[in-house]
């Protein structure tokens, strides 16, 4: 009910929770029917009377079942239209109940036939001249000795009535002197004690805050009605009566009566008024929150627009919309391209129905120069009483956008050209592992199940190695780690690849991606091999072959010093197209755009000439360090690979890792520690089908000795002695190329270190290595 609506804005203050209670109570107990719907005619409330007039023995029922005032067949022809839904309407008819339970509007009622009716239906405005609900009252003439009595006891009881309404209510005498004021007129005002605020018989005609034409307005008029801003500071600085309100200003809805004899004097001025403070303030906010929304449109160059269902009418909203002041449907697809026509029909058809929540495309208009614009538009429903009737959406113009998109697709087919005739492979990896775009399929031969190395759209690791988890180690891995250029060789049936990781690093120098260039170097692999061989045989005798295996390897170094700095100069470039290509992906701004554009063409170009230059290079000078110390805590490092592996491990297996320090810094080689610690529990893990694996490091006279135990299969005496060789495998259907302890000899060799293995078949190996500390 509006009183109870208001009451709970001030449900803290307990002189309005005593209303709320006395109005339900009078309201219950009232002796004439009394209803209250919305503004969309909805059933709010019904009192006992009212409920005996229809007979109807459960208000929760007739409440839950959510009556329509205008589905109503009996009110059809008292309201006729919209416009009688804003006046007041006192009618005298029959009720037929029959016709209720025929038209399905409330089958539950216990009475039937016709029964006279008189009635009052009275609408309930806001400062806006618009409705927020209606007010019924309605008794039963059948029988007038009822209705007598009715009428004898709402003589009883108007007192009672009068004092619990939810509006304010003041009564003056025919010259202005108040008489009479209910506890809601003394709550908008904050009076607090009602005799004592009588006592003072102050005047309507004057109040230092109504203005003087109201006040003529009220002398000579029989109602007057006005909106008004009081300002209770200055009512109480002129000392026409003092106020308990905290807030200075408030907002009401007036409405005066004067109250005549049966000769038409004027005995008395009644005033209604409602405290519209809360819904001004609402107001507020909301033509605050529309303008915020119109210049955050503006800025984003959008418009909104809405669409009417039963009337199939465009308007705008907000922007300059298409629509205008108002296009229909025939004239919207008039300058619609036609190839957009049914796309647009279904996507608002679909929206209508309910089977899209939203809809989004976009689609192409006819500008002013004659040529087609394209607008993004985002459409959504908008309900009323639980029905779609209309459709709002937005538009932006996203035509530059779209030229810039179709001219990238061009450079990037264009590149994808020039890519293509380089004869090293190519794949860029994000920096989660997933491939973006690759030029690989003529480095790797073809698979017979139909699988292809680093697919674009999998991550690495699954399409390159089938396996779950990153490659520790990778060539990609240390190259993310050490942000800097990193090489490695693979071996595979067909021969050796050479692989060189380039990181793509952003303006905050952190990885973006990696850049792999892969190249077949089987070939050359082959010539090395003959080429050490004429060495070994013939390097003391025969100067001519020495200089020939010098200008071999001279040869190689070109070619290798070449292609590393082939990937090092397409670096810059490369990063910029990759990068500002995402970027104008995402953004709608179109200064940005054009900037972004800009670039990517400049080093587009740029790319273009550095091939071009490359190409042309005839010597560069190469060097690879393969070592990079630098100090860290090998405790951490083994307790962030025990977390890793712990999860790789199956049922049977455990994993542990000893460490005898908690913290413990050593200046060595990160990378090249975890790599052999790597090779060694992921032969372990091969081997070790259940039992334990453990991992750990001591330290002693300056030595790191690192290790990894296991319960596995073990290894034979003789074997041990041929098990860090390149290319040994020792079981033929263990995964792997017999690469990993071979790469971990040469990396501890390199070191001035020492690696080894103690095994025992069927009871497990120990693989161990010793690096000096500096």
């Amino acid at each position: 009910m509006v009183g109870q609506r208001a009451n709970r804005e001030n449900d803290s203050v307990p002189e309005t929770k005593e209303i709320v209670l006395d109005y339900n109570t009078i309201f219950n107990a009232a002796p004439v029917g009394l209803e209250y719907y919305d503004k969309d005619g909805i059933l709010i409330d019904i009192n006992e009377t009212a409920l005996r007039i229809y007979g109807c023995t459960s208000k929760k029922h007739l409440l839950d079942s959510r009556i329509c005032l205008y589905d109503n067949p009996n009110y059809k022809s008292q309201i006729k239209n919209e416009a009688d839904r804003y006046r007041l309407c006192t009618c005298n008819f029959y009720y037929d109940f029959d016709l209720l339970k025929k038209e399905n509007y409330y089958l539950n009622s216990e009475r039937s036939g016709k029964v006279r009716i008189q009635n009052k239906i009275e609408p309930i405005l806001n400062k806006q001249r618009e409705i927020e609900g209606f007010i019924i009252s309605t008794l039963d003439i059948t029988d007038d000795l009822n209705l007598n009595h009715q009428y004898e006891q709402l003589y009883r009881e108007k007192e009672v009535i009068t004092e619990a309404l939810p509006i304010g209510l003041a009564i003056y005498d025919k010259d202005g002197y108040q008489q009479f004021i209910n506890p809601a007129l003394a709550s908008i005002f904050g009076i607090e004690d009602i005799k004592a605020h009588l006592a003072k018989h102050i005047n309507l005609f004057e109040d230092p805050i109504i203005p003087e034409y109201l006040k003529e307005r009220v002398r000579n008029h029989d109602i007057a009605e006005a909106s008004i801003e009081y300002n209770l500071q200055v009512a109480s600085e002129a000392n026409y009566f003092d106020t308990g309100m905290a807030e200075s200003t408030i907002y009401l809805n007036c409405k005066t009566r004067k109250i005549k004899d049966e000769s038409g004097s004027t005995q008395a001025i009644m005033l209604l008024i409602s405290d519209a403070t809360n819904y001004e303030k609402k107001n507020q906010e909301l033509q605050e929150a529309h303008q915020n929304l119109g210049l955050a449109l503006d800025a984003g160059d959008m418009a909104a627009w809405m669409y009417d269902i039963d009337k199939k009418m465009f308007y705008a909203i907000l922007g300059n919309a298409l629509a205008g002041t108002g296009i229909t449907l025939e004239q919207n697809l008039k300058i619609l391209h036609p190839d957009d026509h049914q796309m647009q029909l279904d996507l608002l058809d679909s929206v209508a129905r309910g089977e899209k929540e939203k809809g989004i495309a976009v689609f192409r208009y006819l500008a002013e120069n004659g040529e087609y614009h394209y607008y993004e538009s985002c459409i959504i429903a908008k309900k009323k009483n639980g029905k779609i009737t209309h459709l709002t959406g937005t538009q932006k113009d996203v035509t530059e956008w779209y030229k810039l998109t179709e001219e990238l697709k061009r450079i990037n087919k264009q590149n994808t050209l020039i890519l293509n005739n380089i004869n090293s492979g190519l794949v860029y990896i994000s920096s989660d592992y997933k491939v973006i775009w690759e030029n690989v399929s003529f480095i790797f031969p073809a698979q017979a199940d139909g699988k292809r190395y680093y697919e674009a759209g999998k991550l690495c690791y699954k399409s390159a190695r089938d396996s779950d988890t990153p490659c520790q180690g990778c060539a990609m891995m240390r190259a993310m780690e050490s942000k800097s250029i990193e090489h490695s060789e693979i071996a595979i049936p067909s021969g050796t690849l050479e692989i060189y990781a380039n990181p793509i690093l952003n303006e905050q120098n952190e990885v973006e991606g990696v850049i792999l260039r892969i190249d077949d170097i089987t070939h050359r692999k082959e010539i090395q091999n003959e080429l050490e061989a004429t060495k070994n045989e013939a390097l003391a005798s025969n100067e001519q072959l020495k200089l020939a295996k010098e200008k071999a390897e001279q040869s190689d170094k070109l070619k290798s010093a070449f292609l590393a700095n082939m990937s090092h100069e397409i670096r810059t470039p490369l990063n910029a197209i990759v990068g500002f290509s995402e970027l104008l992906h995402m953004t709608t701004d179109e200064k940005e755009s054009a900037e972004y554009w800009n670039i990517i063409s400049t080093n587009n170009n740029l790319l273009l000439t550095l091939i071009g230059d490359i190409l042309d290079l005839s010597k560069i000078e190469a060097g690879y360090v393969d070592l990079v110390y630098g100090e860290f805590d090998v405790t951490q490092l083994f307790e962030e690979l025990a977390t890793l592996y712990k999860q790789k491990m199956n049922n049977d297996v455990s994993f542990s890792s000893n460490t005898p320090y908690q913290n413990y810094i050593v200046n060595l080689d990160k990378n090249r520690l975890t790599q052999i610690l790597t090779n060694f529990v992921n032969n372990a893990i091969k081997f070790t089908k259940e039992g334990s694996i453990e991992i750990g490091y001591t330290i002693h006279d300056s030595l790191l000795r690192i290790y990894c135990s296991d319960t596995g299969l073990g290894i034979s005496k003789e074997n041990t002695v041929k098990v860090f060789d390149r290319f040994e495998k020792l079981n033929d259907f263990a995964q792997g190329t017999g690469l990993g302890l071979s790469i971990c000899k040469a990396i501890v060799d390199a070191q001035e270190g020492k690696i080894g293995v103690n095994s025992e078949v069927n009871k497990g190996s120990t693989f161990w290595a010793e690096l000096p500390l500096k």
